[in-house]
């Protein structure tokens, strides 16, 4: 495996402080997810976040799946892929995501904005039930991460 030499274990206090800073300072949920992780497996951080840009709101506002749970996605992909000159690796991170899916979906029952959304009848900005799922997929992401760093020296 060409990935990045992730760490083994992950602060999560830390990665969901540093998540719930950067969506206060208005970034959209995936920003907010994977810039947390970019700074932790020291990758550019500015490239991430205009990656993510277009993705937020469930996907360009249209309340489809869950930015948080895409910031999550975009940073198994980070990890996990073999990069561009080497793209053998997509059904590996597939596994990868489908874990964080299964699990986000598991506490949610959904993984769609807009039902989510529909729950918080708070009427605040920014909704509590995003800033959740942004600590969620930030918990998941770190799970499925040492999972895989787990198997990866088991491997060895």
């Amino acid at each position: 495996m060409d990935a990045f030499a992730a760490p083994r274990t992950y602060d999560r206090d830390a990665l969901t402080k540093m998540a719930h800073e950067m969506h206060e300072r208005n970034f959209n949920c995936v920003q907010a997810v994977s810039c947390a992780f970019a700074t932790v497996l020291g990758v550019d951080k500015d490239l991430c976040f205009r990656l993510g840009e277009g993705l937020g709101g469930g996907l360009a506002t249209h309340t489809e799946t869950c930015g948080a749970l895409l910031g999550g996605a975009m940073v198994l992909g980070l990890v996990r892929s073999n990069g561009y000159a080497n793209p053998t690796s997509k059904e590996a991170t597939y596994e990868l995501s489908k874990k964080l899916v299964s699990r986000f979906r598991a506490i949610r029952n959904t993984t769609v904005c807009e039902e989510i959304r529909a729950l918080d009848t708070t009427g605040t900005t920014p909704l509590p039930i995003c800033i959740d799922c942004i600590r969620q997929s930030v918990l998941l992401t770190a799970d499925v991460l040492e999972e895989l760093a787990e198997e990866m020296d088991s491997a060895k």
